[in-house]
Order: structure tokens, then C-alpha cells, then sequence
């Protein structure tokens, strides 16, 4: 696959399964999963589209998961499918923590 600048790549742990699995992403907004082929060479093989500039990617230690984060402070979870698909487990795109809200016009004193 082509991509723009790449912002990063993984190699998911492949815990004895033969082959290797790299997930990448680009400024393009596309993550390209790639797997080693039966050449040795690897290939994009999967695409996930994002709703924003994907910053990171990350695998889960078993490696069947991939975790997105994008510049619209989200971070989505992937696994794919036993017929080959990647589907979207979860999305938290909560943000930042809010601040905690202050009450106008009511004042406190301690006095001690």
C-alpha cells in the first residue's frame, strides 16, 4: 500500500505462530496491516480507514489485538475476524480528563 509519512509501526509478538504481522499508519488517515508472505516478504495485506490522522499503533501482547490512537485525542481497538475482516472492538474518544467544574458566585472560608 502507499502511504504518506509514515507516524509509526509495530510488529505484533507472534508467540510461536510462523510469520511476521506489522501494523503501520500514515498521515493518510489508513493504518496497512502487512504479514509475511510464503516468499518471505512482507506485504500490505489489510487497510482500516480512520476518522482522523492516526498517531500510534500498538499490539496487545497476544498479538490479536491492535490499538489506534488518532490526533482526535481517540483511541480505537482492533481484531480481526475469523473471515479475514478487521472489525472495531471499541472506541474511546473521551479526550482529555475534564476539569472539574466551579460553582460562580459561592464562596468558602476555613477558618481555623
Amino acid at each position: 500500500g502507499e502511504q504518506k509519512r509514515v507516524r509509526d509501526v509495530a510488529w505484533a509478538p507472534s508467540l510461536g505462530v510462523p510469520g511476521a504481522t506489522i501494523a503501520s499508519c500514515a498521515e493518510d488517515q489508513k493504518v496497512w496491516i502487512w504479514t509475511e508472505n510464503k516468499n518471505g516478504l512482507i506485504e500490505p495485506t489489510k487497510r482500516i480507514d480512520c476518522k482522523s490522522k492516526p498517531w500510534s499503533v500498538s499490539w496487545s501482547i497476544m498479538g490479536n489485538i491492535l490499538a489506534v490512537s488518532e490526533g482526535s485525542n481517540s483511541v480505537s481497538l482492533w481484531k480481526e475476524s475469523l473471515d479475514g475482516l478487521w472489525q472495531n472492538l471499541a472506541e474511546m474518544d473521551e479526550g482529555l480528563p475534564k476539569k472539574p467544574e466551579t460553582k460562580r458566585g459561592a464562596a468558602s472560608t476555613m477558618m481555623g
